[in-house]
Parts: C-alpha cells; sequence; structure tokens
C-alpha cells in the first residue's frame, strides 16, 4: 500500500463504496495499487455524523463521533440510495447525494494530496440491483463531489476486472459478494482485455453483516430477559446504549471467524454482563440467511452458459465459516475458491478507470 508521488493527471481512480468502508486504488504506467486512506486502515468508515448545528464529519473522524453520539450518525449510504425519503439523522433531514458527495469529496481530498493532484478519470463502484434512482443519486454524489465526470461500474464486474489482472487461467468466474448491507452474485465470462457478465446477477440486496449482527443482539437479549430491548433506539440514550450493544456482537461475530467460542461483554445501565456465543450457536442463527445468498449463488449458476470454474468470494461477511460451507455444498468440490482482498473491489474498479481511458 506504497504511494508513489505523481502528478495530476496521470493516474486513474477507482472508489469501492460499500455500506461499511470506502477503498480507494489508482492505475498508472506502474501498475494498480491501493490508496491508504485512514491511519489505521485502508479505507474509510462508510458513515457520516452531522452535529446539532450542523457541522459534517466523514471518515474517521465520522466514526469517533459516532462512538460518543450515534444519534446523529448515518450509515449504510448505499443502501439508501433507491430509497425516495429522506435520511434523519437526529433532527435533521438529508438528501443521501449530499451524504454521499461529502464522503467522496473527503476520499478525492485525500488521494489528490497523497498524488500531488487529481486523477485523470474516477470509476465509482455501485451494487448491480440498484435502481434508476439510485444510479442518477450516485451521479449526483460525484458531481457535488467535485467530479460531474465520474463513470460508474457494478462491483461484480470490478471484481471480475481484479480477477483478470491477477492473471488466474479460469474463464468462468462466480462472484459471492457479502458486504454490511447487501449480498451480490455473478457469473463472468473474463477473457482479456474484457470482463462480462454471462447471466444476469442476482443477490440479496438488503441481507447483510448488519442483519447478521442483529440476529446476534436479538439472541443476547433473549437470554438476558430482554434488558437489551427495554433501550428505545429513537433517543439519544438508547441510539448510544444500541451502539454499545451492536459493537460488542460484531466483535463476538468476528471473533467465531477464528475461533471457536466469543465472549460478548454487554453493557447494560446496572453494569456489564457477560455471554458467550458459540460458533455452533452462530451457524444455527446465520443458516437461514446465509442460505439464502447461497440460493442467489445457485440462481446465477444455473442460468449461466458454461458452470464456473473459480469461485471468488468478497466482502466482510464471507469470511463467516459458515458461507464457505454452504458454497462448497452448493458448488461442489471441482470450483476453485478464491478469496479477494479487502481492496480487490477498488483495484478493480482502478483497472476499469484506466482501460476507459
Amino acid at each position: 500500500m506504497s504511494t508513489r508521488a505523481a502528478g495530476g493527471g496521470h493516474y486513474w481512480l477507482g472508489v469501492d463504496i460499500g455500506n461499511a468502508w470506502v477503498t480507494a486504488a489508482v492505475a498508472d504506467g506502474a501498475g494498480v495499487e491501493t490508496v491508504p486512506l485512514g491511519p489505521h486502515a485502508p479505507g474509510l468508515p462508510a458513515l457520516v455524523h452531522v452535529d446539532p448545528q450542523g457541522a459534517v464529519r466523514t471518515g474517521d473522524d465520522a466514526a469517533a463521533a459516532a462512538a460518543a453520539d450515534p444519534w446523529w450518525t448515518v450509515d449504510l449510504l448505499v443502501r439508501r440510495l433507491d430509497d425516495p425519503a429522506p435520511v434523519r439523522c437526529g433532527r435533521h433531514e438529508l438528501e443521501v447525494a449530499d451524504l454521499l458527495g461529502r464522503v467522496l469529496r473527503d476520499v478525492l481530498d485525500r488521494v489528490t494530496a497523497q498524488r500531488a493532484g487529481p486523477p485523470a478519470g474516477v470509476v465509482l463502484t455501485r451494487p448491480a440491483a440498484l435502481g434508476p434512482r439510485g444510479r442518477d443519486r450516485l451521479v449526483a454524489a460525484a458531481a457535488r463531489a467535485g467530479r460531474p465526470d465520474a463513470t460508474t461500474t457494478t462491483a461484480p464486474l470490478a471484481l471480475g476486472a481484479w480477477f483478470l489482472a491477477s492473471s488466474r487461467p479460469e474463464r468462468t468466474v462466480a462472484v459471492y459478494d457479502f458486504g454490511a448491507g447487501s449480498c451480490e452474485t455473478a457469473v463472468l465470462r473474463v477473457h482479456a482485455p474484457d470482463v462480462e457478465l454471462a447471466c444476469r446477477s442476482d443477490g440479496v440486496p438488503r441481507l447483510g453483516g448488519t442483519e447478521l449482527d442483529e440476529l446476534v443482539r436479538e439472541d443476547l437479549d433473549a437470554r438476558l430477559g430482554g434488558a437489551l430491548s427495554r433501550w428505545d433506539p429513537g433517543t439519544p440514550e438508547g441510539a448510544h446504549a444500541r451502539g454499545r450493544i451492536l459493537a460488542a456482537c460484531v466483535r463476538a461475530k468476528e471473533t467465531l471467524s477464528d475461533q471457536a467460542v466469543a465472549e460478548v461483554r454487554v453493557p447494560l445501565p446496572t453494569g456489564n454482563r457477560r455471554a458467550f456465543l458459540r460458533r455452533e450457536d452462530a451457524d444455527a442463527l446465520f443458516r437461514r440467511p446465509v442460505g439464502e445468498t447461497v440460493d442467489a449463488l445457485r440462481r446465477v449458476v444455473a442460468a449461466a452458459p458454461a458452470r464456473p470454474e473459480a469461485l471468488v468470494l468478497a466482502g466482510g461477511s464471507a469470511r463467516i465459516p459458515l458461507v464457505t460451507t454452504l458454497v462448497r455444498d452448493a458448488l461442489g468440490s471441482r470450483v476453485r475458491i478464491a478469496r479477494a482482498p479487502d481492496d480487490a473491489v477498488a483495484r478493480g474498479a482502478a483497472q476499469l478507470a484506466a482501460c476507459r481511458a
């Protein structure tokens, strides 16, 4: 993730706007590389915090403010693009294009500072299922960030571009991208220099890691006699408590990707309570929703003219061990499974930006 100095206009930028993180990569004559956006992680949290006076924070600043005052914080921005209603943040009603525009402006400013000038072109990723309203809002967000010339591509196609650049031998590749806010599946034909859909993509647009976290919270609430559901998330105090509880549930879920048991410290007014979540407990909670995403993968594989030779797993929720188990059961042992790095979609978008030039 090193940065190479380059003058403005000598590189192309790809930005992967996820529901949890925003990552960026650049392509130039020396190749493709990820741009480190944060001090501790390659990406920025996909959050916006708007305080009572209307001051807007993005990225790490928004995450820090959200930890103290989540009632004024907006997340899952990409999922909101197709929603006609304005976004509620505390007592504010805001337009999602304005909020995403601030996020993109933050990214562009950071990349421009590191690369000594603005990019020659920008490609943004979008969900394949995004409707016309959502696509228009994404383009409007780019314009408000100062890049009305930005174009978009779907996340599956960007993953295919990354896969093509990795010089792997497979030519028919399935994609399973399970992130914080949605799951997308597709089958791609990968043949230099192009990547194209073999059939229409499929997925579960409003099912992601956020819903799995909520299942963990509900399970803990039942174990604790409903102590968690007594908080009203419509109040600042309730939003703060709910944020802390969900953060504990996220940590437990992530721990179970590598360990058999996770300890959950649940913050309550009477003091912290401890609970333990076993991997088999989580598998039981997640089996139905994860099964829905694997059903979408089965549908695209069945609709494709050729059976995929490989499967690319992407997104933070795809790290759940149950996902690999169910995917392998669905596709069989002959399909090679590859895990995409967190920056793969952004790198593919940067490659597409350079190709479009």
